[in-house]
């Protein structure tokens, strides 16, 4: 028989709250009552469920019905919706408390069907709730198929958003198989989930893995290989200086050890783990190394040693749930010392209440489908109630209709006069506008026109040369012009796609599709993409860029946005500088830097930047001007990502760009 590893988690502050309170409940109740605002009402009822989880399901499952209750009065925006999603996922978890697995599960698919309908609803949010469905399913007999699929759906989540609970999902998949008895599949899993943990640093949650995959082993009746991993296990978990793992892995050692008939080292093990259970108090598990330890002492035939082990765990004081061991543990050893009718009034002890818990059993089933059919009737009523509303909500709408018509008439004549005053209004704002963007656009087609002539001039002269002296040029001078018609055909490219770009988002028809990108890799290709333009000039272009760092972003945008920027570092460097990219995460943004050794500018400059007014020709000391284009871009497709760009600068010293993209 395995150690039962279930952890009690005692907290100090509930044990105060018993004894120096009659109703740890009663303060939030008391700011219930004199709540006036939905918000504050909600937020009280999900506190006092979530305070009554760890000891009074019934009472989560009470506040979190008011809380649904609540909600369905108000009216269901994303708000609300997200709000009955949380009272669904606390009544399921009240429900799974009280073993009524059926209601638990039914309140967490209304959960998900509602999650549904909510566009910004968080993934990994979905996967959890997913979970609970099977960690449900699992506990309900003829469910393990519906517990595996609704794991399976969750681990897919898990692994298209690279969440780093993919190791929890699929330890539950390997428990799925275990009580299917497919142990070679539960075994499966158990190792992928190890290596997943281990992969991504959970080395705290190693040794639990190495612990199901050990029980797996001894099922099997591979004796070595579950002694190889438990003992892995207990290494790891006495390097994390993990008592309550050490003292598990202790534990099922010395039950494997005893099972095998290696007393002696069992014993050795049980000791070891008692003494680290009475450390943290553990009386359970105290008396079940005591019980292990008196079966190898039986079995050695050191009676004395035995004897001292039973009373010792009667003394600590045997709870009902192994009562029934220790009365069996009892009647082999007056059986071991021949004293029979000892030995058989504990075997009829443990007969007796063995039949009890039976019969506690069938009267626990009769209070569940009370306690089913009373939420059930409860949740008749609320959508009574709310049927109520809807009939009391036609009649005020039809007692208001007359006066409404009536009122309609005085409100259309005096929006007349309203509508003509603004409409002059409109008219004298909308022509001033259009003054502006007039002047705008006559300023970007100037700017235009003056970095598209350089190209078309290089153009219109080198294809003249070529097509009057294509025979009497020099081969090198051939390969030489062919070099010059690329780059004016790149800066042509350049320009226009920015252009493109920007005449689209004027338009407002530049679509914006973010989602959650592995930042590296995006910045890898535009650098590789811009190194050949770098090298030409015997520029130094590196990243430097936290590995498995993400951002919510339309992959597209952001990639025009570091090739501008970068393009520009390049342009306004001199030959032999530094170009680099870097990023980092700051709080819920990450921050994208490109830095270069240029030419700098200056306080006054650097205000000009980013407007459409401004001459970009008279701005710094470069030879090389353009139209700015690509800045304005840029800051206008970094502001639909809610994000900012900003520049640091000193003449002569360089600059950094940088923008921030919120981290979703």
């Amino acid at each position: 028989m395995r150690f039962c590893l279930v952890l009690l988690l005692l907290s100090p502050l509930y044990w105060a709250n018993n004894l120096f309170s009659q109703d740890p409940d009663s303060a939030l109740l008391a700011d219930l009552d004199t709540a006036q605002s939905y918000t504050t009402q909600f937020s009280i009822l999900n506190s006092l469920s979530k305070q009554n989880f760890g000891n009074n399901p019934q009472r989560v499952c009470q506040y979190a019905l008011e809380a649904i209750k609540l909600t369905l009065e108000q009216p269901q925006d994303t708000t609300t919706k997200n709000n009955l999603i949380i009272a669904y996922v606390n009544n399921a978890i009240g429900f799974q408390r009280q073993s009524q697995y059926d209601s638990a599960v039914w309140y967490l698919q209304k959960s998900i069907d509602l999650s549904e309908t909510l566009k910004t609803f968080p993934q990994w949010k979905k996967a959890m709730i997913l979970n609970n469905i099977g960690v449900n399913y699992t506990y309900m007999n003829g469910k393990l198929l519906a517990a595996a699929e609704a794991h399976l759906e969750a681990l897919k989540i898990r692994e298209a958003i690279n969440d780093k609970r993919i190791g929890s999902s699929l330890n539950n998949l390997g428990l799925v198989y275990e009580n299917m008895e497919d142990l070679p599949k539960a075994l499966d899993f158990y190792k992928r989930s190890a290596i997943e943990k281990k992969k991504r640093g959970l080395n705290h949650q190693l040794p639990n893995s190495l612990n199901n995959i050990s029980r797996i082993y001894e099922d099997l009746w591979q004796i070595d290989s579950a002694i190889y991993y438990q003992e892995k296990a207990l290494k790891m978990a006495t390097e994390l200086g993990h008592k309550e793992m050490i003292s598990n892995s202790l534990g099922s050692l010395t039950s494997i050890y005893i099972t095998i008939g290696q007393h002696q080292k069992g014993l050795s093990y049980g000791k070891e783990m008692y003494k680290i259970k009475k450390e943290l108090g553990h009386k359970h598990f105290m008396i079940n190394a005591l019980h292990w330890m008196t079966k190898a002492n039986l079995a050695l035939g050191r009676m004395d040693d035995a004897k001292k082990l039973l009373d010792e765990a009667t003394f600590i004081g045997v709870d009902s749930s192994i009562l029934s061991i220790h009365y069996n543990r009892l009647a082999s050893y007056y059986l071991h010392t021949e004293q029979y009718d000892s030995a058989n009034k504990y075997f009829l002890l443990k007969n007796d209440l063995e039949n009890s818990t039976q019969k506690e059993e069938i009267n626990k089933q009769i209070r569940e489908l009370e306690t089913q059919y009373e939420t059930e009737k409860k949740q008749r009523q609320i959508e009574l109630l709310n049927k109520d509303n809807e009939l009391q909500a036609a009649k005020l709408e039809s007692s208001n209709r007359q006066f409404w018509l009536l009122s309609i008439a005085a409100i259309l004549l005096l929006a007349f006069v309203i509508a003509l005053a603004i409409l002059y209004h409109y008219r004298t704002k909308t022509n001033q506008q259009l003054r502006e963007l007039n002047a705008t656009k006559d300023r970007l087609f100037a700017l235009i026109a003056h970095d598209l002539k350089n190209p078309l001039s290089a153009f219109r002269s080198i294809t003249q040369s070529l097509s009057s002296n294509l025979f009497n040029i020099p081969k090198d001078d051939i390969f030489y012009f062919l070099n010059k018609l690329n780059k004016s055909s790149d800066q042509l490219y350049g320009l226009l796609q920015n252009l493109l770009q920007w005449a689209i988002s004027q338009t407002g028809d530049l679509s914006f599709e973010p989602n959650n990108i592995n930042l590296e890799d995006n910045i890898r290709e535009v650098a590789n993409l811009l190194q050949l333009n770098a090298e030409e000039r015997k520029i130094e272009l590196n990243y430097n860029i936290p590995e498995g760092l993400h951002v919510y972003a339309d992959e597209k945008m952001l990639k025009t946005i570091i090739r501008n920027l970068t393009s520009n570092a390049i342009k306004f460097t001199p030959r032999r500088g530094q170009v680099s990219i870097e990023a980092k995460q700051q709080h819920n943004e990450v921050i994208i830097s490109i830095k270069d050794t240029g030419i700098g500018l200056s306080k006054e400059d650097q205000q000009k930047l980013f407007k459409t007014e401004t001459n970009y020709n008279k701005i710094g000391n470069s030879k090389n001007k353009g139209t700015g284009l690509g800045l304005i871009l840029c800051k206008e497709l970094i502001e639909k990502h809610g994000g900012k760009i900003w520049v640091e600068s000193e003449l002569d010293k360089g600059s950094i760009f940088n923008f921030s993209i919120p981290n979703k």
